[in-house]
């Protein structure tokens, strides 16, 4: 009788606990799809963890918005980094909104220059909240924001690469403080 008994509880207790075992490894992964103003959808995860944006010899390196001085006020700029391999030699760089319609561009360099390790860096002009580039920020709600990076070579050749990002409601409201206004 015992018997009978004891080998569904080994049963039930191997299971459980290899569950807590695999829960253990587990962590939580939350994510939304999200469609481009060009129609381009693509999956952002909902945290802090960079987005990879890779094509052929280039690579994004990172894309952030922070505060910035401005003559009257703060503003939001943007600085971008992108890495070039095997030798490829960009003739022109572009970085638009590419969230909603109209497609805004944020940073142009019609002749971009390498640096150390074949890496480009930029930075936009900074934007007051207001304007269109980046009055997203006064919205009270968690959003993705999505752009596009479009990499002319001197081969011929051209490369885009999009990157989503996750913005939540408290960076947002961090950032107005920054900024010195209020939503």
């Amino acid at each position: 009788m015992y018997r009978s008994l004891l080998r569904p509880l080994l049963v039930s207790g191997a299971l459980a606990a290899a569950l807590m075992m695999g829960g253990c490894l587990l962590k939580p992964d939350f994510s939304v799809v999200v469609t481009s103003a060009d129609g381009v959808q693509m999956e952002v995860p909902l945290s802090s963890a960079p987005i990879q944006a890779e094509d052929g010899p280039v690579k994004l390196l990172n894309l952030q918005f922070a505060p910035w001085k401005m003559e009257k006020g703060t503003g939001i700029a943007f600085s971008m980094g992108l890495e070039f391999k095997n030798g490829a030699k960009p003739t022109s760089i572009l970085l638009e909104e590419d969230t909603e319609e109209p497609i805004l561009p944020l940073l142009t360099d019609n002749n971009p220059k390498l640096g150390k390790g074949d890496r480009w860096l930029g930075v936009s002009q900074a934007f007051y909240p207001t304007d269109e580039h980046v009055n997203w920020v006064m919205t009270l709600d968690n959003g993705v924001r999505v752009y596009r990076v479009t990499v002319k070579l001197a081969d011929g050749t051209t490369h885009v690469l999009r990157t989503p990002i996750f913005v939540p409601a408290a960076s947002k409201a961090f950032m107005r403080t920054q900024l010195g206004v209020s939503a």
